[in-house]
Formats: C-alpha cells, sequence, structure tokens
C-alpha cells in the first residue's frame, strides 16, 4: 500500500504540474493574441492617420498652386490692359 500511495502521489504531483504548464502555456497564448491584435489595430489607425495628413497636404499644396496661378493670371490680365491702352 505504500508504493500506491507514493505513486498515487507522484503521478498527482506530475498532473499539477502539467495543470500549471498548460495554464503558462494558456496565459502566454493569450497575451501573444492580445499584442498581435493591438498591433494590427496600431497599424490600421497609423494608415487611417497618414492618409488623412496626406489629403491634408494635397488640399494645401493644391491650394497653394490655384493661388500662385490666379496671381500670374491677374498680373497677365492687368499687364494686357495697360499694353492695350498705351
Amino acid at each position: 500500500m505504500p508504493r500506491f500511495q507514493s505513486l498515487h502521489r507522484k503521478i498527482a504531483a506530475f498532473e499539477d504540474t502539467q495543470k500549471i504548464t498548460n495554464a503558462m502555456k494558456m496565459v502566454a497564448g493569450r497575451q501573444y493574441g492580445a499584442r498581435m491584435a493591438a498591433m494590427d489595430c496600431a497599424t490600421w489607425n497609423t494608415g487611417q492617420l497618414i492618409s488623412k495628413v496626406t489629403l491634408q497636404h494635397n488640399k494645401a499644396y493644391q491650394t497653394a498652386i490655384t493661388i500662385e496661378l490666379m496671381d500670374i493670371a491677374v498680373v497677365q490680365r492687368h499687364s494686357n490692359k495697360i499694353n492695350v491702352q498705351c
């Protein structure tokens, strides 16, 4: 009977160790999954931010070009009026 009890204790200890090991593996897997999800969201948010900043930059650039062209057109028109009157 003592041999059986000793074997039973060893098996129980092994089962407890396996349970703890499995629990640790599950925690590590969940943590890894949470990190991957967080990085995926961060990547998506960064892409959205880049798109918005690019759009703002392009609008500002287009506005600057339009103003420059309007200035050129006004000067050209004004210079044509002056030349015609002379």
